[in-house]
């Protein structure tokens, strides 16, 4: 057995303690790694949206009714709502996940519905040797289609007032503040797009705005504000001298560090510093 295998004993003596005094600590804003930063994000905003969530009410939605039951010697021995959601008793479990599975097969991956529902009961009453009973609540697929579907509810206005939200809000705006500092640093040329908020005048909800800005990187929130101070499109910006894009993204980098220091109070500058030091 290997040594991994075995395990290490804590008393062992080649274990040495390690050094972390040489050991430089990097805030999460500063992550090298963009698509690992946008990972972490993504799932703190997901765990958020999910504290604010209303699971649907499906008692009285058509879709989520009784579609048919497979009844075996005069029991009922699985149900199957309009969506194909089958329900069943576990002595015989086994044998209806098989056939659930060669009725899907066979049904081909479409959407869900009464037609994948009628597939999957008439699978399952052949397995078992049942038969098949039609509810009076059974749909057509037309109508599930036309029944609206039941969806979760986010309260947008209450999440914006969790501390948890503005904790995100202020390492977005940190992590902004470092790819403003890496762009100045190494003269990246701006490639993101605008955000499309700022080039519609469509009227937008509050979960909309919510949406499109948990939705954007740093770049084109950084980008974004670059375009809109000096009114200029992308192909304008990318079309000026070398020197006259750098001296336009110092001055949007002073204003985005203007901007966190009045809204958060952090000391963006001093960020800044740290970040070159």
């Amino acid at each position: 057995m290997s040594d991994i295998m075995q395990g290490i004993s804590l008393s062992d003596p080649n274990i040495r303690q390690i050094d972390m005094s040489s050991v430089k600590r990097v805030h999460l804003s500063e992550m090298a790694d963009e698509s690992l930063f946008e990972r972490y994000i993504d799932m703190q905003e997901k765990i958020l949206e999910s504290r604010y969530t209303t699971r649907p009410e499906t008692a009285n939605n058509p879709r989520y009714a009784e579609y048919a039951s497979v009844n075996v010697d005069g029991e009922v021995v699985a149900q199957i709502d309009n969506h194909g959601f089958t329900n069943s008793a576990n002595i015989f479990s086994s044998k209806i996940q098989a056939a659930i599975k060669e009725a899907d097969a066979e049904y081909g991956g479409k959407s869900n519905g009464p037609e994948l529902a009628h597939l999957r009961a008439e699978k399952i009453a052949e397995a078992l040797g049942g038969t098949v009973n039609i509810a009076n609540t059974a749909l057509t697929q037309d109508e599930f289609a036309a029944v609206q579907k039941a969806s979760p509810q986010i309260d947008y206005q209450a999440l914006r007032k969790d501390p948890a939200y503005e904790m995100l809000q202020q390492t977005k705006r940190a992590r902004t503040l470092y790819v403003a500092q890496d762009m100045g640093q190494n003269n990246t040329t701006v490639t993101a797009e605008a955000s499309p908020s700022n080039i519609s005048g469509t009227e937008k909800t509050a979960e909309d705005e919510f949406k499109e800005y948990m939705d954007m990187t740093p770049e084109e929130r950084y980008l974004a504000a670059l375009l809109s101070k000096y009114d200029l499109t992308k192909e304008e910006f990318d079309a000026l001298p070398l020197e006259e894009q750098e001296k336009i993204m110092a001055e949007v980098k002073q204003d985005v560090i203007e901007n966190v220091e009045e809204e958060t109070g952090i000391d963006a500058g001093g960020m800044i510093s740290a970040m070159q030091a």
